[in-house]
């Protein structure tokens, strides 16, 4: 439903812009600065422009902002990572073996009796 509606309000919106266009095709003398000449744009390619630019002024606002919470996630994330690594390690101990060389083993454990000989 939510898909739907974001269709919606695209087709909506870019039948404006469309419209926007077509209806205004005549040129417009822009004179950004007294040094350069001015320039003869159609209205519709400064009106696009103008919603270009505010388009992206936004997104990039809109990402400075979130920098605090992305950073907090990747903060989180790694921390994630490293409590699964202790948690795999306290519930798969490693076998002694693994952890003392056989010689290391044979000190550390009591001589047993030799039952064979009876």
């Amino acid at each position: 439903m939510l898909a739907l509606l974001r269709w919606l309000i695209g087709f909506g919106f870019a039948a404006c812009v469309l419209t926007f266009a077509v209806l205004n095709r005549d040129s417009v003398t822009l004179t950004y600065t007294p040094i350069h000449d001015p320039l003869e744009i159609p209205i519709y390619a400064l009106g696009l422009g103008l919603l270009a630019i505010g388009y992206l002024f936004g997104a990039l606002t809109i990402w400075v902002s979130d920098s605090k919470l992305r950073r907090e996630r990747r903060k989180q994330k790694r921390e994630i990572k490293q409590l699964h690594k202790e948690l795999d390690t306290h519930h798969n101990p490693q076998p002694h073996s693994k952890i003392f060389k056989d010689a290391e083993l044979e000190k550390l454990l009591p001589a047993l009796p030799d039952k064979t000989k009876a």
